[in-house]
C-alpha cells in the first residue's frame, strides 16, 4: 500500500522552496566557475541554433562519430 505523505504548510513549502533556489544557485555558480575555467565564457544557445551551427560547420549532429565524441568527453 502506499504510503501517504501529509499536506506542507504553506510555511513548509516557502522553505522547501527557498531552499531549492539556494541549491539551484550555487549549482549555478560552480557551473559558471567550471565553464570559465574551461574557456567557455559564451552566451548559451538554444539547441535549435547549436543544431545549426553544427550542420554549418559540417558536423552531423546524427553522425557515430558525433556521439562517439560526446562518450568520450563523459568518460575523461
Amino acid at each position: 500500500m502506499a504510503h501517504i505523505r501529509p499536506k506542507l504548510t504553506e510555511e513548509e513549502r516557502q522553505a522547501k522552496w527557498a531552499q531549492i533556489r539556494e541549491f539551484s544557485r550555487r549549482v549555478s555558480e560552480k557551473l559558471s566557475k567550471k565553464f570559465r575555467e574551461l574557456g567557455y565564457d559564451g552566451e548559451a544557445v538554444s539547441p535549435e541554433k547549436l543544431r545549426e551551427m553544427m550542420l554549418r560547420d559540417g558536423v552531423d549532429p546524427e553522425a557515430c562519430e558525433f556521439t562517439r565524441a560526446i562518450i568520450e568527453e563523459r568518460e575523461r
